[in-house]
C-alpha cells in the first residue's frame, strides 16, 4: 500500500470516528434535554397543585382585612344579587374560627351603603364587610375578595347561623363566602390570639380613618370614644326609647370617627324624592313673622362672651342618648334662665330608670294630664317634657349614671334612686315640641309639621339650646347653634384617573417628556369638597406652577410633573388658562379646582352648618361637639324647647353655692343695656339704669339691643338711638 492510499484510509477512519462521537453526544444531549423538560413539566404540575390547593388564597394579600392564615379556606357559593335588606340562612353545620366574603358592590348615590353581618347560634352579630362612598374613595363600583372585619379572627369557635345584608342606595352581588373551620389554624398569628384579634381591629379602624381623610377634606376622622366599639356595641348606642335595638346600625358614613370640621350627611335617593315633593315646612300661627331677619351665626358656647353649655358627657355603649339630650339641654337652659353659670349636673340615669310617663319616680303615683297644643303635637310623643313639668329631675348624686337602661320602669325604685328625690328636683314650666320621628308616622304627613330652618334658628336664640334628633340615625343630640356659610362654587365633574388632570375645564393626560418643561394650572375654589351639593369651602383663585423633573433629582427616577409654587390672583381677578384675568363671574362659569381633579361651576349659594352637642364624651368630635350639614328631612324629630320659669328644689340644701333663686341682671360692657338671660320680660332685679330692651351682646359696648322682634341682629352703637 502506497503512502497516498494510507493517508486516504486514515482520513476516512477519522471521519467515521467523528461521526460516531457526534452520534453519542446527540443521544446524550437528547436524553439530558428530555430529563430537563420532564423536570420543568413536573414543576409546573407541582405549582398547579399548590395553586389548586390554595385557590382561595390566590388573591389574599393577608392585610388587616383578610383571614391571617395560609390554610385552605372552604368556599360556599352564593351568587345572589341584593337590592334591599335581606337575611338568609348560612347552612355550614359546623363551627368556624373565621369568615370572609367575595363579591361586588355598586353605590347608587353618595349615601350608598353595603354591610354584611354574620349572626351566630347565640344571636351575636359580627360585622363581616362594610363599604360606603368615603371608604370607596368616592368610587361607585367596588370589587372585594376574601374580605373580613370582625370575622377575620374569632378567639373561640362559633356556630354560624345566618347572614344579614344591609343595603341603602346600593346593589350587592355576593359571589362567595369563605370560612376557616375550627379544626384549622391561623398560620400567620404569632402571638396570643385574643391580643392579635385586637391588633387587627385596631389596624382596621386606622385603615378606615385614612380612607375617610383621603376621600374628603371638609372634616377630620380619627380615633374616638366610640370608633373602637364592636358592631353590637355601636348598635346599642342607637337603642330606641322602648329599650329595643334597631335591626341595623344606622348609615353613619364615618360619623363615629368624627374629630372636627364640617360633617355632611348625604341625602339618600328617598330623601331627594321627598324633597322634590315640595312639602312646605310648617310655621305655627303664633310664630308667623314676615321677613324675619336672623344673624348669620349664633352659638350658645359664645354668647355675651360666655359658654352657657355644661360639659359633654358620655353615655357609654348604652342607648340613652335621649336622656342625655333632654338633661343636657335643661342644664343649659337653667344657666340661661338665671343668667348665671350654675352648671348643674343633673341625673340622666333617673330619667332612664323611670321613663314611663305615668309612673315617674318611686313613692308617688302621678297621672299626668299634660295638655299642650303647641305645633299640633300632644305630650304623648314628648313624655320627658311632661315629666320635667310635673316631677322634675334630681341631681346626679341622687341616681348616678350606671350605664343601666331597660326601656321600662323596672329600675324605678329606691334601690337606685335617693329617697328624698322629690325635695331635690328642678322643674320646667312648660315646653314646646317640634316634630315627630318618622318611625311613629309612616306617611309623609309628619313632614308638614316640620319647622323651617329660620324658625329653628329663632327658637334657638329665643329659648336656648334644645333637644332634637337626627332622623335616619335615631339619635338625639342638643342643638347649640348654627352658622350660615357663603359658597360660590360647586363640583360638577370629578376624575378618578390618577393620570388625568383638569386643564381648561377638560380632563387630560399631559406627558412630561422634556426636563424643565413648565405647566401652569389654573384653579378657583379649594381642594376640599363636601357631599351635599358638593360644596367647596373656599373661593381663592390662582395658578399652580409645575416643572418636568425627576424626583429628588435622581437620574434613575422617571420624569414627572413636580409642583413648584402657588400664585394667588388679586381679589378682583380669577384664574383662566394659567393666567389671572379680570372676568365678570356669571352663574355657570366653569373652572378647575386647586386639586386639578374637579371641574367647578360658579353658582353662589348659602348653606347652614348646625352646631350640636353629642353624648359620646369629649374624646369624640370637637370636645364633644360637631358641626353638621343636614338635609331638612333629617332635622329635628321630637325636638323640644323648654319654657321658663324654672322651679328649683324645695330643699335649699340642694341649691348651688350662692344661688338665691333670682335672675341675674347685669351690664358687663357698660352700655346701659342689660343682659337678663332668656326671659322675655325685664326682671325686677335689674339696676335702675338698665334700658327697657335686653342687650344683644353684653361683652361688646358697641353692640346694643336686638334691632326688633323680627330682626334678631345686634344694633350697632352708632345707629339712631331708640
Amino acid at each position: 500500500m502506497n503512502k497516498k492510499s494510507t493517508r486516504k484510509t486514515k482520513f476516512i477512519l477519522l471521519i467515521i470516528f467523528i461521526f460516531l462521537i457526534a452520534i453519542v453526544l446527540s443521544v446524550f444531549l437528547i436524553k439530558s434535554n428530555t430529563g430537563d423538560a420532564k423536570a420543568i413539566m413536573n414543576l409546573d404540575k407541582e405549582l398547579e397543585q399548590i395553586t389548586s390547593v390554595n385557590n382561595s388564597l390566590s388573591s389574599q394579600k393577608l392585610t388587616e382585612f383578610n383571614i391571617p392564615t395560609k390554610e385552605p379556606l372552604e368556599t360556599t357559593s352564593i351568587s345572589q344579587t341584593f337590592k334591599e335588606n335581606t337575611t338568609f340562612d348560612l347552612k355550614l353545620d359546623k363551627q368556624i374560627i373565621a369568615l370572609s366574603v367575595t363579591g361586588n358592590a355598586t353605590l347608587l348615590s353618595e349615601a350608598g351603603l353595603v354591610r354584611i353581618i354574620l349572626v351566630d347560634s347565640e344571636k351575636h352579630e359580627y360585622l363581616v364587610y362594610e363599604i360606603d362612598s368615603l371608604l370607596a374613595n368616592n368610587s361607585k363600583n367596588i370589587d372585594f375578595e376574601n374580605m373580613c372585619e370582625e370575622t377575620c379572627v374569632f378567639d373561640k369557635a362559633i356556630t354560624p347561623v345566618s347572614i344579614k345584608v344591609q343595603i341603602e342606595d346600593a346593589v350587592l352581588n355576593l359571589s362567595e363566602i369563605q370560612n376557616l373551620s375550627a379544626d384549622k389554624s391561623f398560620t400567620e398569628v404569632k402571638t396570643d390570639l385574643k391580643n392579635h384579634k385586637q391588633e387587627i381591629l385596631k389596624s382596621q379602624n386606622q385603615a378606615k380613618i385614612e380612607k375617610y381623610n383621603s376621600a374628603q377634606k371638609s372634616w377630620t376622622a380619627g380615633e374616638t370614644s366610640v370608633s373602637n366599639l364592636s358592631y353590637e356595641e355601636q348598635k346599642r348606642l342607637f337603642t330606641r326609647e322602648d329599650g329595643t335595638t334597631q335591626e341595623y346600625l344606622p348609615n353613619l358614613q364615618g360619623f363615629l370617627n368624627y374629630k372636627g370640621g364640617i360633617f355632611t350627611f348625604p341625602e339618600t335617593k328617598e330623601q331627594q324624592a321627598k324633597a322634590q315633593d315640595n312639602i312646605t315646612p310648617y310655621t305655627p300661627p303664633e310664630l308667623e313673622q314676615n321677613n324675619i331677619i336672623l344673624p348669620n351665626s349664633w352659638d350658645w358656647r359664645n354668647v355675651h362672651g360666655q359658654n352657657w353649655m355644661t360639659p359633654a358627657k358620655n353615655q357609654g355603649s348604652v342607648g340613652t342618648c335621649w336622656a342625655f339630650a333632654t338633661i343636657g339641654a335643661l342644664e343649659a337652659v337653667i344657666n340661661l334662665y338665671y343668667n348665671k353659670q350654675l352648671n348643674l349636673d343633673l341625673s340622666e340615669q333617673m330619667l332612664a330608670d323611670c321613663m314611663i310617663p305615668n309612673l315617674p319616680y318611686p313613692g308617688e303615683e302621678l297621672n299626668y294630664n299634660c295638655q299642650n297644643n303647641y305645633y299640633y303635637l300632644g305630650h304623648n310623643y314628648y313624655p320627658y317634657g311632661c315629666k320635667l313639668i310635673n316631677a322634675g329631675i334630681a341631681d346626679e348624686i341622687c341616681d348616678s349614671y350606671a350605664y343601666r337602661f331597660t326601656g321600662n320602669n323596672a329600675n324605678c325604685s329606691y334601690e337606685y334612686i335617693c329617697t328624698n328625690w322629690n325635695q331635690r328636683t328642678w322643674k320646667i314650666n312648660n315646653f314646646k315640641g317640634h316634630i315627630l320621628p318618622s318611625y311613629l308616622i309612616s306617611d309623609y304627613s309628619y313632614y308638614t309639621n316640620r319647622l323651617t330652618d329660620e324658625e329653628y334658628k329663632k327658637e334657638l336664640i329665643k329659648r336656648g339650646p334644645f333637644y332634637f334628633g337626627i332622623d335616619s340615625m335615631g339619635h338625639a343630640v342638643i342643638l347649640t347653634g348654627y352658622s350660615v356659610q357663603k359658597e360660590n362654587w360647586v363640583v360638577v365633574e370629578t376624575t378618578q384617573n390618577p393620570q388625568e388632570i383638569c386643564i381648561n375645564n377638560v380632563f387630560e393626560h399631559i406627558s412630561c417628556n422634556n426636563e424643565y418643561d413648565t405647566l401652569a394650572l389654573s384653579f378657583n375654589g379649594s381642594v376640599g369638597t363636601s357631599f351635599i351639593g358638593n360644596l367647596v369651602f373656599s373661593n381663592a383663585s390662582g395658578i399652580k406652577n409645575h416643572e418636568c423633573r425627576r424626583k429628588n433629582n435622581d437620574p434613575n427616577n422617571p420624569l414627572e410633573w413636580r409642583f413648584i409654587n402657588l400664585e394667588y390672583c388679586p381679589e378682583n381677578q380669577i384664574s383662566i388658562n394659567g393666567s389671572c384675568l379680570d372676568y365678570p363671574l356669571i352663574i355657570g362659569f366653569l373652572t378647575c379646582d386647586q386639586s386639578s381633579k374637579n371641574i367647578l361651576m360658579y353658582n353662589p349659594a348659602d348653606y347652614i352648618v348646625w352646631h350640636i352637642k353629642n353624648s359620646w364624651g369629649e374624646d369624640w368630635g370637637e370636645n364633644g361637639y360637631a358641626n353638621l350639614i343636614l338635609p331638612n328631612q333629617e332635622f329635628g324629630f321630637r325636638g323640644t324647647s323648654y319654657l321658663n320659669p324654672i322651679t328649683p328644689p324645695t330643699d335649699t340644701a340642694y341649691w348651688p353655692a350662692g344661688f338665691n333663686n333670682t335672675i341675674n341682671c347685669v351690664d358687663e360692657d357698660g352700655d346701659k343695656y342689660c343682659n337678663w338671660g332668656i326671659s322675655e320680660e325685664k326682671p325686677s332685679t335689674c339696676p335702675s339704669f338698665c334700658k327697657p330692651r335686653k342687650d344683644c351682646d353684653d361683652s361688646n359696648p358697641n353692640l346694643l339691643d336686638f334691632i326688633s322682634e323680627t330682626n334678631l341682629n345686634c344694633r350697632y352703637k352708632y345707629t339712631i338711638e331708640r
